[in-house]
């Protein structure tokens, strides 16, 4: 089985990033922007 995407709410997206990145050899994509309402994750 392959895991195609989580979603995972967190105080600091940066740091949990990071935390994956290097201890899952994780890959992330550019943070999420919805123009239409304003949300920025």
């Amino acid at each position: 089985m392959e895991l195609h995407h989580t979603a995972i709410w967190v105080h600091d997206l940066e740091k949990i990033k990071a935390y994956y990145i290097q201890f899952f050899h994780a890959t992330s994509n550019n943070k999420y922007t919805n123009p239409d309402t304003g949300l920025k994750l």
